[in-house]
């Protein structure tokens, strides 16, 4: 691949991150599985391997990997980051979301940044 997901989960933690406002940020594929392995699973490498972010190393982001549990919370904005299967039901509870990143089975791409910017795939 050219890196749409590695890129796309950056984008999902800068959206998380950056505004001081309690941003939900919901990580939208296919299915669970999906969000998981190709944008959940990259963004929590990204927190480990950085102290700044990483609340196990002082850092203010705290990443739940549990079975029944996943997501990405800042301590500093009250923000939360989850993944979701793109299935309406589960999509409603995303209404509120800053920022959602959508992973299809062949593309990767923001959906509405409307913090600082707005990203589209022409």
């Amino acid at each position: 691949g050219n890196a749409k997901s590695t890129l796309a989960a950056a984008i999902g933690l800068w959206a998380l991150a950056d505004p001081p406002d309690a941003p939900q940020v919901p990580l939208v594929a296919y299915n669970g599985l999906q969000a998981n392995r190709t944008l959940f699973t990259p963004m929590r490498t990204m927190i480990r391997s950085n102290p700044i972010l990483d609340c196990v190393q002082g850092g203010w982001l705290q990443v739940r990997a549990g079975s029944n549990e996943r997501g990405i919370a800042s301590a500093w904005n009250n923000g939360e980051l989850w993944p979701l299967p793109a299935d309406d039901e589960r999509l409603a509870t995303a209404l509120a979301a800053q920022c959602a990143v959508a992973h299809s089975r062949d593309r990767c791409l923001p959906l509405s940044c409307t913090r600082r910017a707005t990203l589209h795939r022409d």
